[in-house]
């Protein structure tokens, strides 16, 4: 399988903030492939896709190795810094984190965990500012189930 077929679709962690409530927010994951790559929206549940707090362009870049970088960037194609997930195949899926060199515009560091799996999209971000202090996020994984 490509690593397209692993994010394609839509994606919910509905049973995750049902079992921990207060810990997790429901939020609904979308990919889709556009005619130069991909596009993703990120919105939480009540709020409605048209009201995403994340949306993004993405390409994907194989190199001979097997592993695949996402670079990530802006709605108009310009890129959003130097910030790249590398993944590599394993088992059944990818598993990745970023490159090093994500950040905020205000120049909060953002580490970045991701595993994609046939019918399961876990990630986590967790944001430092200069001084290693935390800002947002964690390590938990949020843990999506793709929708059938």
């Amino acid at each position: 399988m490509k690593i397209e077929d692993y994010v394609l679709g839509v994606w919910d962690n509905i049973e995750q903030c049902s079992m921990y409530p207060t810990e997790f927010s429901r939020i609904i994951v979308e990919w889709i492939k556009i005619p130069d790559g991909y596009e993703s929206w990120q919105w939480k549940h009540p709020e409605g896709k048209e009201n995403a707090y994340r949306h993004t362009l993405h390409k994907f870049v194989e190199y001979d190795d097997g592993s695949v970088v996402m670079e990530t960037y802006n709605t108009d194609w310009t890129r959003k810094g130097n910030c790249a997930i590398v993944l590599t195949p394993r088992r059944n899926g990818w598993f990745g984190q970023d490159n090093g060199n994500c950040q905020t515009k205000n120049g909060t560091l953002i580490a970045t965990k991701m595993e994609l799996l046939p019918d399961l999209y876990r990630v986590y971000d967790r944001g430092t500012d200069q001084y290693g202090e935390y800002v947002f996020g964690g390590c938990q994984f949020y843990e999506f189930k793709r929708r059938k």
